[in-house]
This record gives C-alpha cells, sequence and structure tokens, in this order.
C-alpha cells in the first residue's frame, strides 16, 4: 500500500471514530436532556424521542392513523457504519496531485 493510500484510510479511520464519537456524546446529551424533561413535566407527556410521522416530537402521542417511528442509537451507528467516502482513492490522489502542482507553481 503507497503512502497516500495508507494516509487516506488513516484519516477515514479517524474521520469515522469522530462521527461515531460525535454520535455517542449527542445521545448522551439527548439522553440528559430527556431525563430533565422527564423529572419537570408529568409521566404522561409525549416522549421527545419518538416521532409522529407528518409531526414533530413536541405534538401529543400519535393517533390511530399516525404511526410512531422511534429512532434509537443503534440506527445512528448503522447510518453511520454505511457511510461511504464521496470520492474514491484514485480521485482523491488526482486531485491531491492537481493541489501539488499548483502548489509547487504558486511557491515559485
Amino acid at each position: 500500500m503507497t503512502a497516500l493510500k495508507r494516509a487516506i484510510a488513516r484519516q477515514e479511520r479517524q474521520q469515522h471514530a469522530k462521527q461515531q464519537q460525535q454520535c455517542q456524546e449527542r445521545q448522551e446529551r439527548q439522553e440528559g436532556q430527556q431525563q430533565e424533561q422527564n423529572e419537570k413535566e408529568p409521566a404522561s407527556s409525549s416522549n421527545p424521542s419518538t416521532l409522529q410521522s407528518g409531526g414533530s416530537s413536541g405534538e401529543a402521542a400519535a393517533s390511530e392513523d399516525e404511526e410512531e417511528v422511534v429512532v434509537t442509537h443503534a440506527d445512528f451507528v448503522a447510518a453511520v457504519e454505511a457511510l461511504q467516502p464521496s470520492l474514491s482513492a484514485d480521485e482523491v490522489a488526482k486531485y491531491e496531485r492537481i493541489r501539488d502542482q499548483y502548489n509547487s507553481k504558486q511557491s515559485r
């Protein structure tokens, strides 16, 4: 594996780890906010982690003709794992060559 490919792979791993960390932090913040909300409101209030189709989390519980959608941390983790880089390693190498070519012209 060339140094460039190793660098790209390392960057992608770091980016993936950062995204997972951000997802975990968001979930922890949401759980903290959920706990605060539960402490402030009676148990009969709507669950902010549940969205109704066509509505927002602030609305009352779903009616009979609406479907509740629950999004969990596992859903976000699966989405992050399914992400793919928008550029292939060959395309990144191409653009890095172009960048290096223009950088070398500017330094003259």
